[in-house]
């Protein structure tokens, strides 16, 4: 169940990157996905009780996040209150992968604004 958490607070963190310049673009959707499926995915070997790939939370929370009127701020303090309560569980690969996702989605886009800068530069300071 932590692990299922630990993708959904990952879609969030990937939501809060996306947005934070207002705006979610096709190619961080894009992004998004490819490492869901390329990377994430791959990395993990848990399943729900209907044999998808944990992995795949990260979209899906992702998805809902961006059918909601969430604030993207709220998004990363649901990624941070996961890691706080869950320290144990932040491994340094769960810990290199979120930083990776964030970079990643946010790069895909005309490359990394200021506050998408902003964004990563907390995150860093969360996790290590």
């Amino acid at each position: 169940m932590v692990k299922q958490k630990f993708y959904e607070a990952l879609g969030n963190l990937a939501f809060a990157i996306a947005k934070a310049d207002g705006v979610i673009e096709k190619k961080e959707i894009k992004a998004l996905e490819e490492m869901v499926t390329n990377e994430i995915v791959p990395f993990e070997d848990g399943t729900d009780e209907f044999g998808t790939d944990i992995g795949f939370y990260v979209q899906f929370q992702f998805d809902t996040l961006e059918d909601s009127f969430i604030k993207e701020e709220t998004a990363y303090k649901e990624f941070e209150t996961f890691v706080n309560e869950h320290t144990e569980f932040m491994t340094p690969a769960r810990k290199s992968m979120s930083l990776s996702l964030v970079k990643k989605v946010a790069d895909s886009y005309r490359g990394i604004n200021k506050q998408e800068r902003a964004v990563i530069e907390k995150l860093e300071k969360l996790l290590y």
